[in-house]
């Protein structure tokens, strides 16, 4: 039941940011990002619909926070993956909603809405596209491999590119997209092999590492952990090179 409601919310939020695509407005946030009024009124209709549903449940999203309830069960939202994207024009982003029990991610969708595409998965019952079942791909190195890298506000450029220089330098083809939660997607989906970034929050994340370790992917920090529901770097991949990327971003 909750699945579907997932869905249904990944969906409905999708719809309010076509509508207020191309007419948003946009200002800063925290000094060096931007919001949307659409950012916002997805949030809201999120939370409102969820809150009403489970009253007693924590909900935590990127433009409101949390509400700070007491509970095992807390959804995690990230009502619009790619402001950026989506304030230029580019169809690139995502709506992204967890839904975990005592730290971990039972559920997650992740929706992009110009192209209906709908990825879905449950603890312990695989992930699919539209319905259809998804599986990373059986590329079995890096040399091989589409990685993507992305950019953390919390580190230079200089830190960052030193930190993963050796992984670009060894894969086959180097990617920057712009919605986390989209890129694991495309990781769970057998697109790319491998998705690092040296920091994100838990709302960019949450969904997106369910789905792709449900299509059989792997994911951790940047140094090998537990990729928990804290902030910090994830490498995810298809299992397969996990190991060998592992090692290329050590120092």
């Amino acid at each position: 039941m909750e699945k579907e409601f997932i869905a249904h919310l990944a969906i409905q939020a999708g719809e309010i940011l076509k509508s207020r695509a191309g007419t948003a407005a946009v200002r800063a946030k925290n000094g060096t990002d931007i919001v949307t009024d659409a950012d916002e009124a997805s949030e809201r209709f999120i939370r409102e619909e969820i809150l009403r549903r489970y009253p007693d449940h924590r909900v935590l999203g990127e433009e409101y926070g949390s509400n700070e309830a007491e509970a095992e069960w807390e959804w995690v939202i990230d009502p619009l993956d790619g402001t950026v994207n989506f304030a230029r024009g580019n169809s690139y982003f995502s709506v992204s909603i967890a839904l975990a029990h005592q730290g971990k991610a039972q559920i997650g969708a992740v929706y992009r809405p110009f192209t209906g595409e709908l990825f879905l998965a449950e603890r312990g019952g695989g992930a699919t596209l539209n319905g259809h079942p998804i599986h990373v791909s059986p590329i079995p190195r890096v040399e091989e491999s589409i990685v993507i890298l992305d950019w953390s506000r919390q580190e230079t450029r200089q830190e960052s590119l030193a930190r993963m220089e050796r992984i670009l330098l060894a894969s086959h083809k180097i990617r920057t997209h712009g919605s986390a939660a989209l890129d694991l997607c495309s990781v769970a989906a057998g697109q790319l092999e491998a998705f690092v970034h040296p920091r994100l929050a838990p709302w960019d994340f949450a969904a997106g590492q369910l789905i792709a370790e449900e299509a059989g992917g792997r994911v951790t920090t940047l140094e090998g952990a537990e990729r928990t529901l804290a902030a910090g770097s994830v490498l995810a991949t298809n299992g397969k090179i996990h190991a060998e990327a592992l090692a290329l971003l050590q120092d």
